[in-house]
């Protein structure tokens, strides 16, 4: 079945085996739908179907298991609920660094829904054009200081590495971050653990589809790290996010975002190859 260091056998017999399954045992996620008067049992998304491919992949590559063995082994909490980001009728602050497309979409979208926003970005433009609906920050540590929760919208590993490694200690104390790039999961670990040392968290909450997404509200998150503080995040998450799951401990969810890449690619490859015969 192959292993972490030699993955393909593995790759191809397990994307082979979910192109295959039958419709009768595709599973079905139970969660509640206040919009539809709460337990309706949807067909699985291809968003949530894909959790599950990465999860059982991810371990089936660490212990050796056949992959439909995890199916019923995996910690996979998928939710979906009413945005209620509020204590006692107030927004808590958020923070958000980098306002790229997916970044400055989710910013747009909380700021649409009251939150008090703080946003940095190293682009002054990008900056200023959120001057109507959030503040502006000159700097990662002036926005890390005044958000309560801190979101993390970065192109990858290095710069998230370097945007935390020049914020001073007491900034990050009694902070929870969220990076919802797609990030090195042992990267992940290492912050995770750095950030845990100075009294702050780490989640690794990687984010599926795309800027319209983002905008409307709507996209799919992984998390991973700290269970308590993804209860605290939830109400966040869920006013920017269609569905959201918790998926292990940190580096967990980063790890099956490069999975589900992984998987979208060698559908790629397969169908490469397939096209020359038709």
């Amino acid at each position: 079945w192959g292993s972490v260091s030699n993955p393909a056998p593995l790759l191809f017999r397990f994307t082979f085996m979910v192109s295959c399954r039958p419709r009768s045992v595709k599973r079905k996620i139970s969660f509640p739908h206040p919009k539809k008067g709460g337990g309706k049992q949807p067909s699985i998304d291809q968003n949530a179907r894909f959790i599950d491919i990465s999860y059982c992949l991810y371990n089936a590559l660490l212990t050796g298991e056949r992959p439909g063995s995890m199916m019923e082994k995996r910690p996979c909490r998928l939710v979906r609920r009413e945005g209620s980001g509020d204590i006692m009728g107030q927004k808590k602050s958020v923070a958000v660094i980098g306002l790229g497309n997916m970044g400055g979409g989710i910013a747009s979208c909380l700021a649409k829904k009251g939150y008090p926003l703080f946003v940095y970005d190293k682009s002054g433009e990008k900056r200023e054009a959120f001057r109507d609906c959030a503040q502006p920050c000159a700097s990662a540590e002036e926005a890390v200081r005044a958000g309560g929760t801190v979101l993390l919208s970065l192109p990858n590993s290095k710069v998230v590495e370097e945007t935390i490694a020049a914020l001073p200690d007491d900034a990050v104390e009694g902070k929870i971050f969220m990076d919802l790039s797609t990030s090195f999961p042992l990267s992940t670990k290492e912050l995770a653990g750095s950030l845990a040392k100075k009294g702050a968290v780490l989640l690794d909450a990687p984010l599926l589809a795309g800027p319209d997404e983002a905008k409307a509200g709507t996209l799919t998150a992984m998390v991973g790290g700290d269970e308590a503080a993804f209860t605290r995040v939830s109400p966040l998450l869920a006013d920017f996010c269609e569905t959201f799951s918790y998926v292990g401990a940190s580096g967990s969810a980063h790890t099956m975002k490069i999975m589900m890449n992984f998987t979208g690619l060698m559908y790629a490859v397969l169908l490469g190859q397939m096209f020359p015969l038709a």
